[in-house]
């Protein structure tokens, strides 16, 4: 299961179980109450054991598992697939959300991480983009305007 880093002496076994399952379907949709069903009881109930065992909501720990399902994707080297498909993947599917998740939980945007492991160049836009327009320098190498014809 991903590590996650919750102190393990909280975790109850019915959490264990629930972790256990989000960690095993962390590519498929999943509710609270899909979870809820999988170890036998209520969502409300279950919601209330995340946060006396770990401060969250179900959902967000399986945002987490999914996330760190992604990292581990992102950092294998032999991984062919895009940032977008493996985020996909993992149902992060708001790829905009998915960003600003993975950046603050591994301090840099997946795209980096990707382009690290790859070996490829990581630009931001100012830098794929270094030239900018200079109007005057443009204008000096065009043709002065000719005179109208008479």
């Amino acid at each position: 299961m991903a590590s996650l880093g919750y102190d393990p002496v909280r975790i109850t076994p019915v959490v264990q179980r629930a972790l256990q399952f989000m960690d095993e379907r962390h590519g498929c949709v999943l509710e609270v109450a899909d979870v809820a069903n999988a170890v036998g009881m209520g969502p409300r109930r279950l919601q209330e054991l995340f946060q006396i065992a770990v401060g969250e909501s179900p959902m967000s720990v399986l945002r987490r598992i999914r996330l760190l399902h992604t990292r581990r994707q992102l950092l294998d080297s032999g991984e062919e697939r895009t940032v977008g498909q493996i985020a996909r993947a993992a149902q992060l599917v708001h790829l905009g959300r998915f960003s600003g998740h993975y950046a603050a939980a591994f301090g840099e945007a997946p795209s980096a991480t990707i382009a690290r492991v790859r070996g490829t160049a990581h630009h931001h836009a100012g830098e794929r983009f270094p030239h900018r327009f200079d109007v005057h320098r443009m204008e000096a190498h065009w043709p002065s305007p000719r005179p109208p014809a008479e």
